[in-house]
Formats: structure tokens, C-alpha cells, sequence
């Protein structure tokens, strides 16, 4: 098993990621109003007591991302990337509901499926298929990525988000230059798998990150959603350079940092 320290960086103005809603009360009256609405009475007074905010998710650590936030991205980007690579959810998001156009004209998905083993299936796992296939256990996991109580307070802010069809939303936001850390583990990794997990967040050689988007509105709002990844492993240079070798002529190039 091997352990490969994470950061995560802002690059946007904000990254909000679904947390929880909050409701305060903000009125001095709000005791009336309460027993109000518990007694089925209903008024304007309640709607302009009650103030609704997304907070981020929290706990003693300071601000948390869940780790499956930051792998189901990676997945996903090997997925619509890897022209060899199944990309099952693009199947999913055609038949359920329709893309947005910044993500269609981003990634162009294909509809992709193949019984074998790609090299993407192997290293993230597989469910079962309707009994058909066996399943297939994840070889890579990644921890929560923290951003500490103490940068939290410098960072983390409460604004006022635009919705597209129209009103607004209040939500508890991560600025930009704050850096979460966390790590991910490997269960038998080749060279080349550490290199494609690179590549997954952002890697293209030589030192150079690219953005990745990621979190709530990084489609519809250039003010969010955009982060770069580090990846603390000395090796990480040839290891990206065999997974290029490997994998390279397979690659469909992609700009997310869209204008």
C-alpha cells in the first residue's frame, strides 16, 4: 500500500461544495412566529423571519471534503479522457437528464461500453451488473480533504449567489488561495497508474497542474469551481512519463478552464 500526500487549491473566486442548509431565525418576534407556524398559521412573516444558508460540511478539523468528492472527479475525467475508457455516467446524464452546454462543449461525452477490463475499471473498481459480472474492488481511496479551523476563518466567507433563472441564494463559500490537504492510498499501483492519477487531477508534465473543476456551479459560474491539485511523490515525473507512453495516443484533449 502506498500513501501519496494531497493539496488542493482555490483557483476560482469561490469553491462551494453541498454541505448542509442552515435556517436561523432572524427575527426578535420569533417565538410568535414559531408557535404560528406550529398552530398551521401561515403569513409573510415567516417567510421574511426565516434565513436560509448552505454551509459548507464541517467538523472538529476545520472544513472537510469528502474524499469520494475529489475520486469520483478523478474517475470521471479518466473516463471522459481515456477515448478506450468506458464512460458509463455519460450514458446516464443522456437518457436521465441533459447536460449543460458548458460541459457538453468541454467534453464532447461519448457513449461508451465494453465488457473487458479497462485500465481505468481495474484501478477504481466495478459494481456488479445485473448479476452478470462480478464485481470489482477499488484499488485507490481518497481521505477527506481538510481545510484547517484556523485557515477556515481567513477563507471561508458568506455571500449572496445568482441563480440562473432568476433570485439568489445565500451559501458559505472558500475563497481564493485556500488549500485543502489530504492524501490518497494505492493498493498495488504500477508506475504508470501513479502517473494517471496525475493525470486525473490536472497533471501534464514538467511540473505544470491544470484546473480542474469541481463543486457546485463550475458549469454555469466562472467565479466558481476551479482548483488545481499537488501531488507530494518524487517519483511522480517518470511515473507520469510511463503513463504518457502507455496511454498517451489514447488522450482527448480538453481545456476545462473555460471562458
Amino acid at each position: 500500500m502506498i500513501k501519496i500526500p494531497v493539496k488542493l487549491t482555490v483557483v476560482s473566486d469561490y469553491l462551494h461544495f453541498s454541505g448542509f442548509e442552515d435556517y436561523i431565525v432572524a427575527s426578535g418576534d420569533a417565538k410568535r412566529i414559531i408557535d404560528d407556524f406550529l398552530r398551521g398559521r401561515y403569513s409573510m412573516d415567516l417567510i421574511r423571519a426565516v434565513r436560509m444558508i448552505r454551509r459548507l460540511p464541517r467538523d472538529e478539523r476545520g472544513v472537510v471534503m469528502p474524499g469520494n468528492t475529489v475520486r469520483g472527479m478523478a474517475r470521471s475525467r479518466l473516463e471522459l479522457l481515456l477515448r478506450s475508457a468506458d464512460y458509463p455516467a455519460a450514458q446516464r446524464l443522456q437518457s436521465r437528464s441533459r447536460p449543460s452546454k458548458v460541459y457538453r462543449e468541454i467534453f464532447n461525452p461519448e457513449r461508451k461500453s465494453s465488457k473487458e477490463v479497462s485500465c481505468v475499471k481495474d484501478l477504481f473498481g466495478e459494481a456488479s451488473r445485473n448479476g452478470g459480472e462480478e464485481a470489482r474492488a477499488s484499488r485507490v481511496f481518497f481521505s477527506d480533504f481538510v481545510l484547517p479551523s484556523a485557515e477556515a476563518e481567513k477563507y471561508v466567507v458568506t455571500t449572496r449567489k445568482s441563480l440562473p433563472r432568476g433570485g439568489s441564494i445565500e451559501l458559505e463559500a472558500v475563497k481564493k488561495g485556500a488549500t485543502f490537504e489530504g492524501y490518497l492510498l494505492g493498493d498495488g499501483l504500477k508506475p504508470w497508474e501513479i502517473g494517471m492519477l496525475a493525470f486525473a487531477l490536472g497533471y501534464g508534465g514538467n511540473g505544470r497542474w491544470k484546473v480542474r473543476l469541481l463543486g457546485m456551479y463550475k458549469y454555469s459560474d466562472r467565479q466558481y469551481g476551479r482548483v488545481t491539485f499537488r501531488l507530494d511523490y518524487p517519483q511522480l515525473e517518470p511515473c507520469y512519463g510511463d503513463f504518457m507512453a502507455r496511454c498517451g495516443d489514447d488522450i482527448k484533449p480538453v481545456e476545462e478552464d473555460w471562458k
